[in-house]
């Protein structure tokens, strides 16, 4: 909550600080934006002009917290970087993941897992090709975009 505001904000550990936009800071804010340095650059590579920043009171379980904002004019979902996450314990670092080793599985699942690789083996086989000939119409109104790259756990 951000000024008696309730405001949805995207956790992206990947985000070395906090974005807010223009039109939510005009909502929101009592102070005046100041200068800022800063410059962003987004995932996918492109550059995000900076207007300024400001340092507002954000209110989470109870306790107010300041948290400078850089202020963008793109309209686009407020961010909370890593450090604020860290900061408000919104997430946790996790130094060291135990996995189980497939000696201590127990019989039962392994035979589930040989039993679901038989089932569908063509499935795990080759680079996953379709038989036929496929058309796949593409509408040139519409805009490309660049998603993040998704990790497939092994």
């Amino acid at each position: 909550m951000i000024n008696k505001l309730q405001v949805n904000m995207k956790l992206d550990v990947g985000a070395q600080c906090n974005v807010l936009p223009y039109a939510l800071y005009c909502k929101l804010a009592r102070e005046k934006m100041r200068k800022s340095k800063t410059r962003l650059v987004s995932y996918t590579g492109h550059k995000m002009p900076v207007m300024g920043k400001a340092t507002l009171n954000v209110k989470h379980r109870g306790k107010t917290h300041p948290v400078e904002f850089q202020i963008i004019e793109h309209p686009a979902t407020p961010v909370i970087g890593l450090q604020t996450c860290h900061d408000l314990n919104l997430v946790k670092r996790v130094s060291s993941v135990d996995t189980q080793r497939e000696e201590n599985l127990s019989s039962d699942t392994n035979q589930d897992v040989n039993e679901i690789l038989k089932k569908y083996e063509g499935v795990f086989d080759g680079i996953g090709c379709l038989e036929g000939t496929y058309r796949i119409k593409i509408d040139p109104t519409i805009s490309p975009v660049v998603h993040p790259l998704r990790k497939i756990v092994s």
